[in-house]
């Protein structure tokens, strides 16, 4: 039983200095550029969220969408596919597939704000204007 031990115990020794010379490489993992650690993630909480849970109607006839789906959040624009969403500010959202940007400020009935729309959405007529005025809420 003693060899059993004294064998262990030299196993053990000699996997730890071998583990010790060990060169070992530092490697930086670096985020992709459209991830979502580009940008600042403000916490919103469902509640808060909860007001901007609507169809949103933009100047140039497009509609954008905005809804939950557990505890996150995503946006609609017309018959593309849903994006999800971050909140950037109280009233700002960003997607990082497109680079989607809102705010939208509601107040009692009263809705305003703006969408930037990136080049490739369909149904922009002028594609040098990209930014489009929520006009109405449904």
């Amino acid at each position: 039983m003693k060899n059993i031990l004294a064998y262990l115990f030299i196993v053990a020794v000699s996997l730890s200095a071998l583990a010790q010379a060990a060169d070992v490489e530092t490697v930086t993992v670096k985020p992709k550029a459209d991830s979502d650690s580009d940008y600042r993630n403000y916490p919103i909480s469902p509640a808060d969220f909860y007001k901007f849970i609507r169809v949103y109607e933009l100047s140039n006839g497009m509609e954008l969408g905005l809804y939950r789906r557990g505890a996150i959040m995503y946006a609609k624009l017309n018959d593309r596919q849903a994006e999800r969403i971050i909140a950037t500010a109280p009233n700002r959202f960003q997607s990082a597939e497109s680079k989607l940007n809102m705010r939208i400020d509601v107040q009692d009935d009263e809705v305003s704000g703006d969408v930037y729309v990136p080049l490739s959405a369909p149904n922009i007529a002028d594609p040098d204007r990209q930014q489009f005025v929520i006009v109405a809420r449904h």
